[in-house]
């Protein structure tokens, strides 16, 4: 009976003795048990902070955890291998020193300040943390994204179309804006018209004073083309905004004004050059119209003051040298462009002062 206990006491002994080398062999081989990221806080268009719970582990005290946080464009870093090799890390700097460190590791914290050069307004990211312990043993966090603010403006499609073309109405359409943050069908769209160019080229002047065509819609939303009252006896102005689905940030660009009416080049600056006594070259950039081909459109150029027009509706001229003027005197021009339709529109005065004559 002696025997058999010692025998019995033997192999408890050695069955605890592997249980618990067992124990601390398994201890030691698990990585910290991470939390979850919670919530972003300060979102900018290109910082946020970032919230999450801490992690906890078997061997190593909490406080003693370390995390770093990885960011990625894609959805590519929801396990910790994916997160090693895709993610970038977001460092930051020791604030204890005055010096410059690309610091990795936080131990101890639950958020973190995030601004890498990697962050543009208005796109989403992805975000995990990597915690690990004494010995250097990691886990990933579940991932998580945010979007930043979008601050950019939609940048448009394209030209205004004036298309079905009646007495008294015709339609808009134009191509469809593009936006960083902003799926391109979720875009909205608002018409106005004015009698003046430019009082509505600008976002400015187009809401403050242009008259409402239509109100906010997105394309497929809206009527497309646009119908717009427009007698064929009078001249209107029509542009359209555009806006992204950021309502806190005016977000908004203007496409160019449109009419029946022939649109200047080069914003209706008319160049002036070889400059003498008694002459001098004006020189335009062609005009555009929503019917008449360029080549097709007429100009005139015009003396203030003189009667006779200097050149009478020549088709597709961008040029004209001018004679028999005054030493050193002023003059202003004009260039006026014509449609087919008679419809004319003036580029911008040209003031010329000739040089002095040779004294005598």
């Amino acid at each position: 009976m002696l025997i058999k206990r010692k025998s019995f006491i033997s192999l408890f002994l050695i069955f605890l003795i592997s249980f618990l080398a067992f124990s601390c062999q398994n201890t030691e081989n698990s990585p910290p048990v991470p939390g979850v990221i919670t919530h972003f806080t300060d979102v900018t268009s290109n910082t946020m902070v970032m919230h999450w719970t801490r992690a906890s582990d078997a061997d190593t005290f909490t406080p003693y955890l370390e995390y770093k946080v990885l960011a990625s464009n894609n959805n590519n870093i929801d396990t910790l291998d994916n997160a090693l090799a895709n993610g970038q890390v977001i460092t930051y700097d020791d604030p204890e020193t005055e010096e410059f460190e690309a610091i990795q590791w936080h131990r101890d914290i639950d958020s973190l300040f995030l601004s890498y050069y990697g962050f543009a307004d208005g796109q989403t990211y992805y975000f995990t943390v990597i915690v690990r312990d004494a010995a250097w043993r990691q886990s990933a966090y579940p991932m998580a994204s945010q979007k930043t603010i979008d601050i950019t403006p939609p940048v448009i499609g394209g030209e205004i179309t004036i298309v079905n073309e009646e007495e008294a109405t015709l339609g808009l359409e134009w191509p469809a804006a593009t936006d960083n943050g902003t799926d391109q069908d979720k875009l909205e769209y608002k018409v106005v018209s004015s009698s003046q160019d430019t009082t509505i080229n600008t976002v400015t002047g187009a809401e403050n004073y242009g008259s409402l065509i239509q109100d906010w819609k997105t394309i497929e939303d809206g009527q497309f083309p646009v119908i717009a009252k427009s007698p064929n006896t009078e001249t209107e102005y029509f542009n359209v905004l555009v806006r992204d689905s950021n309502t806190d940030v005016a977000n908004i660009s203007v496409y160019v004004a449109v009419s029946r009416k022939p649109i200047p080049g080069g914003l209706g600056k008319v160049e002036v050059s070889e400059i003498t006594e008694n002459s001098c070259t004006l020189t335009w950039e062609p005009a555009t119209d929503f019917k008449t081909t360029q080549e097709n459109l007429r100009y005139q150029v015009t003396l203030n003051g003189l009667d006779e027009p200097i050149l009478s509706w020549v088709a597709n001229r961008l040029t004209v040298d001018i004679s028999n003027l005054n030493s050193d005197f002023s003059y202003s021009f004009s260039v006026i462009v014509k449609d087919e339709d008679g419809y004319e529109e003036t580029y911008d005065a040209a003031q010329v002062l000739t040089l002095s004559g040779a004294e005598e």
